[in-house]
């Protein structure tokens, strides 16, 4: 190791150090940094160290964080195990004042993330964070916190949640990271076979120096000057799993989770596997779920091909839930039009202050129109009932929703008339 730090009797030794995994985010620090500032700003024995790595390989989170501790324990080796450290993202900030930063030995704090997961923000003291052997080192997206709280419980660590918040909680400030990730597919199966091994002492080779600026010139163009903000620029280091016996894919977080496992053509293999903020631009339309099953049975019928029955009920389910949840539309558009009608032309058999008749009455009307539509349109008249799709509702300016409310036609051009300016000819 080429640096280490020898611990004095004259130097205060921090009662909270915040381990920070870092590479690439320049404005994010920039915006933690002075953020954090104001968050500590009435207490003085805290620490933040961004682990910072430097190398060309996919980012390691895990061995990061395992690291960033390593770099404390190496500095505070007499104190090290009654610290607390807070393993903090990045992009990951509390609104206001609201988390002390503080535990006991025996119990792990868990500020914000996923209940089936200690990520986002977790406190726990340096004894009980070598005793689990940290986080692993896996070198693909994920899993690493899920395999923390496993270790957590095998170890009969307690997880305090009584000052938790889930993800999308307005309390904690959740900065944009894009919406792709680099993974492994063998991850999600480490994670579940975890022995307890691959972790902090499994890395090996490590070369690493504590500084007060980054080795990336680009990170110190925006600094915040602060004595208890530090680096630790990670030159080079091993893991107990071997970066080059992996394949990498990227993955878009808006797909499904069992594509991580089981890709499919979406999932394209990678050699960038280092990225920046500068990536996250031009992020393409993904398409809902339900446009996707829409798109399928579009693409199926052009090709001739069979359409199932499963996706043709889903499809229907879909439309019938967005007429249902369409409040908007239905309580206020419709109702107000059938209500205007009837006024004006005095058909008094309506009990148009009955709202719920309204909302009964024009989804019975829309759905008929729907099943209608979608027979004459999407498939031949020599099909079964059973499989004609749903159609759409009806367009509020179209014929049909003219038909249903009751209005009558507009007059139409007989055979053989024409009309032109100056009259009928």
């Amino acid at each position: 190791m080429t640096t280490k730090i020898e611990e004095k009797e004259t130097i205060q030794i921090p009662k909270r150090v915040f381990i920070v995994p870092y590479r690439n985010r320049i404005q994010h620090k920039f915006f933690f940094s002075k953020y954090m500032s104001f968050l500590l700003e009435d207490n003085k024995d805290y620490e933040i160290y961004f682990s910072h790595q430097c190398d060309a390989r996919t980012f390691n989170r895990g061995a990061v964080k395992n690291i960033g501790f390593l770099a404390i324990k190496n500095k505070y080796p007499q104190h090290y195990k009654d610290i607390t450290f807070i393993f903090n993202d990045i992009d990951t900030i509390p609104f206001y004042k609201i988390f002390d930063y503080q535990t006991v030995h025996g119990v792990v704090k868990h500020y914000y993330g996923f209940k089936y997961a200690l990520g986002g923000i977790v406190v726990m003291k340096g004894a009980d964070f070598e005793r689990i052997n940290g986080y692993p080192c896996y070198w693909g997206w994920g899993m690493e916190d899920n395999t923390l709280q496993k270790r957590c419980e095998r170890y009969q660590l307690i997880v305090d949640r009584s000052n938790f918040y889930e993800i999308g909680k307005p309390q904690i400030l959740q900065l944009f990271d894009g919406i792709s990730r680099i993974i492994s597919k063998k991850d999600p199966w480490r994670s579940e076979k975890d022995d307890g091994v691959d972790g902090l002492r499994t890395i090996s080779k490590l070369n690493y120096n504590i500084d007060a600026l980054s080795t990336n010139p680009n990170d110190n163009i925006f600094s915040f000057e602060d004595s208890r903000v530090f680096y630790v620029n990670i030159k080079t280091f091993l893991t107990h799993l071997r970066y080059e016996n992996d394949e990498y894919f990227n993955y878009d977080l808006r797909e499904p989770k069992r594509k991580i496992i089981r890709p499919d053509r979406v999932l394209q293999h990678t050699n960038k596997v280092v990225t920046n903020t500068d990536d996250w631009s031009n992020i393409p339309y993904y398409p809902t779920s339900r446009e996707k099953r829409e798109q399928t049975a579009e693409y199926l019928i052009k090709t001739g091909k069979q359409v199932p029955i499963s996706l043709l009920k889903q499809i229907q389910k879909d439309k019938e839930d967005s007429i249902k949840n369409d409040v908007y539309n239905i309580n206020t558009t419709i109702a107000d039009d059938i209500a205007d009608y009837t006024v004006n032309n005095s058909i008094s058999n309506i009990p148009i202050n009955n709202q719920q008749y309204i909302n009964q009455r024009n989804y019975q009307g829309q759905r008929a129109l729907m099943q209608s539509q979608m027979q004459q349109q999407m498939y031949p008249s020599s099909r079964q009932p059973h499989q004609m799709p749903p159609p759409p509702p009806p367009h509020k300016y179209s014929p049909q929703y003219a038909n249903y409310i009751g209005a009558q036609q507009r007059a139409s051009v007989t055979a053989g008339t024409k009309i032109r300016l100056g009259g009928v000819y």
